[in-house]
């Protein structure tokens, strides 16, 4: 037996890898997503290849993006009126305070 503790084994190695850099995040995020076919999807946006589940049905899809967009313009068109008025409001009032 030796006296003391046992000397720890110690690998000195030198390795050598030849290769690319890593690319920039982004780069490689774009690889990744363009595997994906997102033209031929069924959901979101894209070419439309649902059909109806029953004859005689009818997609209510458009109809409800139809009125989504509707609501959306009327909300702006309404935000808009009231930014219009504070605006005249504003230039009606007398400078001097």
């Amino acid at each position: 037996m030796a006296d003391g503790p046992t000397p720890a084994l110690r690998f000195d190695a030198q390795v050598d890898v030849e290769g690319k850099a890593p690319r920039d995040p982004n780069e490689a995020m774009a690889v990744w997503w363009r595997h994906f076919n997102f033209q031929t999807s069924i959901y979101g946006r894209g070419i439309n290849i649902r059909t109806p589940s029953h004859p005689g049905a009818f997609d209510i899809v458009p109809l409800v993006d139809w009125l989504a967009k509707k609501t959306k313009e009327a909300k702006k068109a309404k935000e808009d009126r009231k930014r219009r008025e504070l605006l005249r409001a504003e230039e009606d009032e007398p400078s001097g305070q």
